[in-house]
Formats: C-alpha cells, structure tokens, sequence
C-alpha cells in the first residue's frame, strides 16, 4: 500500500525558497574545542505543535552527546549539537538546512518526516545524510536519508489488526465500528483514510469505518464526535491541546467505546494531554510504539536516561527524551566508526553516511538489532501496542514486537 503522497506543489515551493535564499540565519550554538568539532543539526520546532516533542527529543541528544564528551570521548573529536527553530513554519525549513550546512554540520536530525522529503534533493545533491523520525513512501528510496522509525501509514495496519483480533465476533454479533479522527488537509491523514477505506472494502465482514477531519487549531468537537459516538474504538491522529480537547468532550458527550492513537498522536504530547484531561478519560488508553518505553527496563539505555536526567537536571521522563538519547547512542556509534575509518579531522557527511549505513546495534528490549537495512534505512521496523495505566502513571506494552505486514509484501 505504498501510495505516492500528493505534496509535489508543497516539493516545488520548497525548492524554489531553497534556490532563492541569498544568506544563513543565525540560530542555535556550540562549543569550542582544540579537538575537531563534528556537528550534528536538528530542524525542529521549539515554538509551534510540536514544540514538546522538538524540545524533549532535543535535550535528549544534546545530553547524551554531553554524556560522551565527558566520560567517553571519541579520540581527538569533541561532538556538538545544534538546533534551528523553523516554529513550524514550511517556509523556514529551507533557512533551517542553509544555516546547519553552514555551521558545519555533517548530519541532521529531522523532526517532520515532510520536511525530509522537501529537502531530499538537496541531502542528495550536497551530501549530507539526514536522519528523520518518521518517514515518507518517498523518503525511503534515497539513500541518504535514515529513518528512525516506519511510515505511520504501515502502524495503521497493525493498529486495525489487532482490533480485529481483539474483537469477540461471535460474542458481539456483528464486527467493530472503528473511527478516524485527525488533522483535515494533511498527508498522513489523507493517506491513513486511504488506506482504512481499502482495508474495509477488502474485508467488509471485519470492521465498519467512519472518519472525521478538522484543522489543526480546532478545539470544538461536537460535530466530529456526533459523527463518532457509536464507534467501538477511535483512532486518533491528533495531538496536543486538540487531542486533549477530543477527548474530554468525546467523554462528556457519551462515549463509552477505546480511544486509540498513532504514535504521533497520543505520546508525542502525553504531558500536555496528561495535565489537561481527567485520570480516568485516558485510563487504559491505547497506541501503538515503535520505539523503546521508560516501562522497558531491561533495555540498558532506559537506566541510563534515568542516570542523565538526574545529571543534567532535566524533570519528567518525556519518551521523546528517551527517543532523544536512544538517537544520540546511535549517532555516536556512526561518528566513532566514522573516525575509526577517516581520521577525526575528515569527517563529512559521506563518512556519516556510510557508518550509519553500517549501523547493527543489538540491545536487549528492542525486537530486532538497531540497523538500516537496504531498501528502506529504517531503524526501528517493529511495533508495539501499549497502554496507559493510570495507577501506575505510565505506558505499558501489552503485545509482543510486530513486523507491519507492508514488510512481507
């Protein structure tokens, strides 16, 4: 289900500020060093939506990098990392490239999945490897572009697989009334809608869909959850202030059915939602992960993040943190590898990206090693379904690791 997204007029603009840019911002910082300074960048948005998730991903790299510089140096290289506040502007995004590329930096770290896409020419043409938290059906054919995690679109498939295998058919009598609630006018969403239509048409004994869009800044939801209130589960893609709005007036209004969320959705702003929203509204709520939780204590680096907030005087356990320092462990495996294979004083971004694409981490808690692999270049392929314990105050998994069936097609 690869269906190309239709952002070729969101493309041409973005080349088109690119190509007309006469100059670099100045934003962000770093240290000096006598050593060689190997920089990292990050596109991000400190001010806009996604300002929690820039911000908690952010101090998470940047303190693991601190982390090395400290105890474990790379020989003669002191690692820095840098940010540039596009505050969710597409039109900064080209400002944001220009200013890393000339600061230096042989890597960036993407937040948005589309910017990466917007960009990927220029990542090709001036090689520089990108690193993106998500990624596009377009994204995954170059090859310098890696991938933290798989297409959303691919965790949407699992998250209605696990409904139907969760769902008592003979019990119910009839099969599950499943919503879509998200972002009007928005790649992901149009293409999640796509693929939920199709999935219902193959498979109309399975499960009956129904789908409701607003803009971003929408907080009224009567309408919406009219529309919705019969559903046995919603899945959400929304975030932030809308997400926590939905949910309470979802509640207030009658449902009694699962809220459900993407990734993007309900733990990308779980702070926020958690402060806003009465404890037994997001009682046992559901998401699906593809990536490590605070609960996953046998995974080594869970440990570690707890001992760099202590030391760094950073509050709350934010999985965007934890998603931050995992990021960071597997930037600095590349740059040693790199300076293993170039000397400290060559690094560029053609080093970067063929130690990154030599990347193989195994690390208990994960479901499979940590590597790109060819055709793809995402990192972490497998997901999980998790849920939110109100008396524990924290996400669970309560499925195994899952391969999306796009992986098997």
């Amino acid at each position: 289900m690869r269906a190309r997204l239709p952002r070729a007029v969101a493309i041409l603009i973005m080349a088109t500020l690119l190509a007309s840019l006469p100059g670099l911002h100045a934003c962000g910082g770093g240290e000096s060093s006598k050593t060689s300074v190997v920089k990292v960048g990050f596109i991000a948005d400190f001010t806009g939506i996604v300002s929690e998730a820039s911000t908690d991903m952010a101090n998470g790299v940047a303190d693991w990098f601190r982390m090395v510089n400290q105890d474990d140096p790379i020989e003669g290289v002191t690692l820095d990392f840098i940010t540039y506040d596009t505050k969710f502007d597409f039109g900064r995004v080209p400002a944001a490239f220009l200013w890393l590329k000339g600061q230096g930096a042989v890597l960036q770290l993407v937040i948005y999945q589309v910017w990466a896409e917007m960009l990927m020419g220029r990542y090709e043409e001036d090689k520089i490897p990108c690193f993106a938290t998500g990624c596009t059906d377009i994204t995954l054919e170059s090859e310098w572009i890696f991938h933290e995690v798989l297409p959303t679109e691919w965790e949407a498939e699992v998250i209605m697989e696990w409904i139907w295998g969760q769902w008592d058919y003979a019990g119910m009598g009839r099969p599950p009334v499943v919503g879509f609630v998200c972002m009007s006018a928005t790649p992901v969403s149009e293409s999640i809608t796509r693929i939920y239509r199709q999935m219902e048409a193959d498979h109309p004994e399975k499960f009956s869909f129904k789908v409701q869009s607003a803009p971003m800044t929408n907080t009224a939801w009567a309408q919406e959850i009219g529309h919705l209130k019969d559903c046995d589960y919603i899945v959400s893609g929304l975030s932030g202030a809308g997400l926590a709005s939905f949910l309470k007036q979802s509640r207030a209004m009658g449902y009694q059915g699962k809220f459900m969320g993407l990734p993007y959705s309900f733990l990308s702003s779980w702070d926020l939602v958690k402060s806003a929203v009465a404890p037994d509204i997001i009682d046992e709520a559901l998401s699906s992960y593809p990536w490590i939780l605070w609960t996953d204590t046998q995974c080594p680096i869970v440990a570690q993040a707890d001992l760099n907030l202590s030391r760094f005087g950073r509050e709350g356990r934010a999985l965007n943190y934890l998603s931050g320092q995992s990021m960071g462990m597997i930037f600095v495996d590349a740059i040693r590898r790199a300076v293993e294979a170039v000397g400290a004083g060559n690094v560029d971004g053609s080093a970067i990206r063929d130690a990154l694409t030599n990347t193989d981490i195994t690390m208990a808690g994960w479901g499979e090693p940590l590597k790109f692999r060819q055709g793809d270049q995402i990192c972490g392929r497998m997901t999980r379904i998790c849920e939110y314990q109100v008396a524990k105050e924290d996400w669970f998994a309560i499925t195994d690791w899952i391969l999306p069936p796009e992986f098997n097609r």
